[in-house]
């Protein structure tokens, strides 16, 4: 019996390491995935954004789930949503300017990135 545990581990473990062969580009196409794998389980009905990088600032969410994060974004910034420009949405105040563009990570999750355009309007 304890046999056959250990060849079902070994063979588990030999699914796993050739599913990340086969699909390692989607799995590090945003260089190490541990910080979005870490967003991930955060995420959930309660924290429909978490902030998975800084400098630039970097958000995940799911995928069509982008409504709570611009509410945030309004709010901590003190901006307004202006415009969505192709993948990118433009947060502006009187004297600043902030795009959020978006990429899809999967088919579940999107990861946004939040900088800021220019720091006076002209």
């Amino acid at each position: 019996m304890k046999i056959i545990k250990k060849y079902i581990i070994l063979l588990m473990l030999l699914i796993c390491i050739s599913a990340t062969a086969m699909y390692k580009d989607v799995i590090f196409q945003e260089g190490n995935p541990l910080p979005i794998i870490n967003g991930m389980l955060k995420l959930n009905d309660d924290n429909t954004y978490v902030v998975i990088g800084k400098n630039p600032t970097v958000y995940l969410t799911k995928t069509d789930n982008k409504d709570e994060l611009f509410k945030f974004i309004e709010k901590e910034y003190d901006v307004k949503f202006k415009e969505q420009l192709g993948s990118g949405h433009l947060f502006e105040a009187e004297s600043t300017r902030f795009i959020l563009t978006s990429k899809q990570y999967s088919r579940f999750y999107q990861i946004w990135r939040l900088s800021l355009v220019a720091d006076k309007l002209q």
